[in-house]
């Protein structure tokens, strides 16, 4: 159930930052990580007004969003190119809940419940490793460890 909520969840976010950059509340030279939960531009289109909230059981994960973070490939198909897309993020957690809902949502997406390891030395980037995403790590959605947490990851728009 977590899972569904995760990925739910993220669609809202997602049209909202979509939405936002299309009327130019976000603009292109916006640059590094923005948390969301902090933001006063996000919220603003969607329809409650509000970041919708992640579920308790996954204590303070929280939404976040960086252009130019990392490029994404999917498994199955070629797309996007070698530029670094801008991705939605969201830090489950180091536990074993948010182990079982990264594996969840893996599975769901892909069909299996492979977690691929990315090898950065802090959250502050998914790119520490140089960056592509490939078909051991899933598509353009999908859930990576990065250290100890377990990172659930969705691309916004793909370059």
């Amino acid at each position: 159930m977590l899972a569904n909520v995760v990925m739910a969840q993220s669609l809202t976010v997602t049209g909202a930052i979509q939405r936002a950059e299309a009327d130019g509340a976000i603009g292109a030279q916006a640059t590094g990580v923005q948390d969301l939960d902090a933001s006063l531009v996000v919220p603003k289109y969607i329809a409650t007004g509000s970041m919708p909230q992640l579920p308790p059981e996954l204590g303070n994960a929280s939404w976040a969003y960086a252009k130019d973070d990392l490029a994404v490939k999917a498994a199955n198909a070629n797309i996007g190119g070698i530029a670094a897309d801008d991705v939605l993020r969201v830090v489950v957690g180091a536990d074993d809940t948010a182990k079982a809902v990264c594996l969840r949502i893996n599975n769901k997406l892909y069909g299996t419940s492979t977690l691929s390891t990315r090898t950065a030395a802090s959250l502050g980037s998914l790119t520490a490793d140089g960056g592509t995403l490939d078909a051991s790590a899933g598509g353009v959605e999908g859930c990576a460890t990065v250290g100890s947490n377990y990172v659930y990851y969705k691309a916004v728009n793909v370059k």
